[in-house]
Formats: C-alpha cells, structure tokens, sequence
C-alpha cells in the first residue's frame, strides 16, 4: 500500500537546507500520517495517541523494532518543539524514521492515503474541546510539546484554507480533511463563519493556551 509521501519528501528538502528543526516537524509528521494510514485510525492526533497506535501495531506483529524505531521517532518531535538535537543527530535519526515507515508500508491493511476518500473531521470548536480534554492531565511541559505541534498544523491549515478556498489543492492528509470539514460546515448553514475565521479562533485559543504554560505557576 502507497502513503501520502510529501511530509518524508518536505523532511528530505528541509535536511538537504540544513533546517533541522523543521525537518525534524516533518519526520514526525510523515510518521504520523503513517500511522493513521496503516490503522485507519483518522481520529487519533498527538504524541499520546500515535504511542497507543504503535503499541497497538505491536501487539499484532510482535515486531520490537516498532517500538525502538517510533520512540527515536519521539524524539524528533521533541526537537522540533525544542530544538535541542545536532544536526548530525536529526540527520541520523532522519533514518530511523525512514526505516519505521517502511515497515508500517509493508504491514497489513495499510491505506493508500491519497486515493482514498477524505475522513470527516471535526469544526474548531469541537477541535478545540476535544484538544484540551487531551492535554488536561498532562504535565506542563508535555502539553506545551503538544500544543507547539498543534499550532503547526493549524498554522499549515490557515495558510492552505487562505490560498484555495474552494475546490483547489490544499494539503494532503488529515490536515485537508480537517478544513474539507469546516468548508462543508461553512456551505452547509452557516455562511457567517468561513474556515479562515474558525480556524483562525481555534489557532488564538492554542497561542493563549500555550502561553498560559510558559509562565511561571
């Protein structure tokens, strides 16, 4: 089965550039899709919930390397939220990545996630209730790790959303089905509010929710 391979090829652009920060978001970001794909679980997002889906995967196969390779895939997330990793470091565990997606490639019921249809997702405002059930029982440094990698991809929707709003190409993966489903809200009723000024509300609640975790308690 074929994955939606644009993140890995970002990742690859960006370590070529020497942008290893960046390049580590997109590592885990291909990672991710993966993981979806290979589980149709299209509802899971962070960190936690791609743990569960390994261990899941795990369980399974009974393949160790699942679980060696996706905690060095941890790791990349954190330096992108951080940026704490030598280059060398990215560019090695840049490999490891690589690896671990190869195995979810091969495993069984994969998904070809351009050919198959959009999953529906939730609005903003159910995004954002949904979100910060999530990240209420973690410890503040581990829900600021999440909450940096949220407003990424919301950073990446609004920027999408702005360019085509209609009809056009936006990102592929989960992120354009997350705005596919504020457009259908958008035209099916509610013509006030646009995608743009949804997500935009969503992306203002996660800077004052960040924010609010920087600070001294």
């Amino acid at each position: 089965m074929a994955f939606n391979t644009k993140p890995l090829q970002d990742a690859e652009a960006l370590l070529a550039k020497g942008e290893y920060r960046q390049a580590s978001g997109k590592l885990w970001d291909a990672v991710e899709m993966a993981l979806k794909s290979t589980t149709q679980d299209w509802g899971a997002e962070g960190p936690r919930d791609m743990r569960r889906l390994v261990e899941q995967l795990y369980r399974q196969t009974a393949d160790r390397d699942l679980l060696r390779l996706f905690s060095v895939v941890e790791s990349l997330h954190s330096n992108a939220a951080e940026n704490f990793m030598s280059g060398e470091a990215v560019q090695a565990y840049a490999e490891d990545a690589r690896s671990f997606i190869e195995k979810l490639m091969g495993a069984e019921g994969a998904a070809t996630d351009a050919a198959a249809p959009l999953p529906v997702a939730p609005p903003p405002d159910q995004r954002q209730s949904a979100f910060a059930e999530r990240i209420a029982s973690l410890t503040k440094r581990a829900a600021r790790q999440d909450l940096l990698a949220e407003l990424r991809r919301t950073e990446e929707q609004l920027e999408a959303v702005s360019g085509e709003r209609r009809g056009g190409p936006v990102i592929p993966g989960f992120a354009a089905a997350r705005i596919a489903a504020v457009m259908e809200q958008v035209e099916s009723g509610q013509p006030q509010r646009t995608a743009g000024q949804g997500l935009d509300r969503y992306r203002t609640w996660l800077l004052s929710e960040l924010l609010q975790r920087a600070l001294p308690a």
